[in-house]
């Protein structure tokens, strides 16, 4: 019965930062306002299939976050993923953005 409740109010926590209401949180405005329409198009359809799954790993010595259920990796100051889409765009990806 614990374990229910725990996975319930961790639903609720994702669900509460999940995009899918039409108006945006505070920050994704300021966001949105302080860059052109073309990345924030490119950034929205990364929030749109971003997941809730992914799992980080601080690796020390290279100060980089490994993704275990993908081949990425992250600065551990989050200024950059080694996925197509951060190297293609420049622009956050979903994983720095989860």
């Amino acid at each position: 019965a614990l374990l229910r409740l725990s996975d319930r109010k961790l639903n609720e926590r994702i669900r509460e930062v999940q995009f899918s209401t039409k108006s945006k949180p505070e920050l994704i405005k300021k966001f949105t306002n302080s860059i052109s329409p073309f990345p924030w198009r490119q950034t929205e359809n990364e929030i749109k299939i971003m997941k809730g799954n992914y799992d980080f790993i601080l690796d020390n010595v290279s100060l980089m976050y490994n993704l275990t259920n993908t081949n990425h990796k992250l600065k551990k100051d989050l200024s950059s993923c080694t996925c197509n889409f951060h190297l293609t765009f420049l622009l956050r990806c979903r994983h720095i953005l989860y």
